[in-house]
């Protein structure tokens, strides 16, 4: 089981997007360089030498995505990393390997959750739009806010 670690500190800077036409979120500009990723679904968590999760990038087709009345969780700011870095340089390491999470998005708010939308753990704001959903050291939800969100 992947293992995540809060601390306090400055998430990382850019901006989420959402684009329409690939299905795909990514973040401009990337900050830092990553080695490697953890993916959640098809999602990109892009993470350094460390094992800091720099930013989301990746396909999450909106044409799956679930309409639901989801609400956005308080979040506090700072630095997710993995405990370990397991994933070797280039390579992706899934972390819900139970199966593939349901993907919820509330329109009106603009938020996306991939995973448990009713998860009640820690809430950190680690990247741009991004905010992870931890229990135990273990993610439940990833919560996605780009810029804006593809049409119906």
């Amino acid at each position: 089981m992947i293992r995540f670690i809060f601390e306090k500190g400055k998430p990382t800077e850019g901006k989420l997007v959402y684009r329409e036409k690939e299905y795909s979120f990514d973040t401009e500009p990337r900050s830092g360089i990553g080695i490697g990723s953890l993916l959640v679904n098809d999602l990109q968590l892009e993470m350094d030498r460390k094992g800091q999760i720099l930013y989301v990038w990746g396909l999450c087709p909106h044409t799956a995505w679930k309409p639901g009345n989801i609400k956005t969780p308080a979040a506090e700011s700072g630095i997710l990393s993995v405990k370990e870095v397991i994933s070797p340089c280039g390579a992706s390491k899934k972390v819900n390997n139970e199966g593939h999470w349901q993907v919820s998005a509330n329109r009106e708010s603009g938020w996306v959750c991939v995973g448990n939308s009713n998860a009640n753990g820690q809430n950190i704001l680690f990247a741009p739009g991004a905010i992870a959903v931890l229990i135990d050291g273990s993610l439940n939800a990833l919560w996605l806010h780009p810029d804006a969100l593809p049409s119906r």
